[in-house]
């Protein structure tokens, strides 16, 4: 069977439409059926369509990254990549970001979001809380997996950018992230978010019977 093209799908709405009956093994038209195998092809074939290829969303940070370290050198904006120069990670900060955390470092939270962009990527906030008990972001970054090496990039890179460690550092419970910061922010205490705390207790406390 030779691969098939989207001759009809004129808009964003038909294209969307396509793909999800592309999953299911079949188009819009019921009487063609499309063997599982080719599945794989139409869906790669359906993204590129909505967002344009892998490698353009690589070539547009990189881009990103130049302009920013020409004309805002003072920004923290990096790109770590492998032996074959592939993405691996990326961290941003800027001088506004860095002046908020100098005047308010007692306490750091760091979480990450995961499945909530095209390319599955944990997607790491930084955050700090203000006088008025607000939050302000104090740096992001992109990671191909929360691997300690990618995760000790991240925090190596953003907390030599900022000048000093925090106070506390709260994150989830994750294993990897708390043995890195111990090793990157040695004279920091590390707690585990209240948060994250209160969804546990939920989830595994959630059958018993209130007191």
């Amino acid at each position: 069977m030779e691969k098939t093209e989207f001759k009809n799908a004129s808009s964003l709405k038909d294209i969307t439409s396509q793909s999800q009956a592309f999953l299911q093994g079949a188009t819009n038209n019921q009487d063609i059926k499309i063997p599982k195998e080719q599945s794989a092809y139409l869906v790669r074939k359906t993204k590129e369509k909505i967002w344009g290829s892998s490698n353009k969303d690589a070539q547009n940070l990189k881009m990103l990254i130049d302009h920013i370290q020409t004309n805002y050198p003072n920004c923290l904006a990096k790109i770590m990549t492998n032996e074959k120069n592939q993405f691996q990670n990326f961290i941003f900060s800027s001088p506004n970001m860095r002046t908020l955390y100098q005047k308010f470092n007692d306490i750091v939270l760091l979480d990450s979001t995961y499945r909530t962009n095209k390319y599955r990527l944990p997607l790491f906030i930084i955050a700090g809380i203000n006088e008025n008990s607000k939050l302000f972001v104090i740096g992001f970054g992109l990671v191909l997996s929360e691997e300690a090496k990618n995760v000790k990039w991240i925090l190596n890179e953003l907390f030599t950018y900022l000048g000093s460690s925090p106070h506390i550092l709260c994150t989830d419970s994750c294993s990897t992230i708390e043995a890195v910061a111990k090793e990157i922010l040695p004279d920091t205490i590390h707690l585990v978010c209240a948060w994250h705390v209160s969804q546990n207790i939920k989830k595994h406390l959630s059958g018993l019977s209130k007191i």
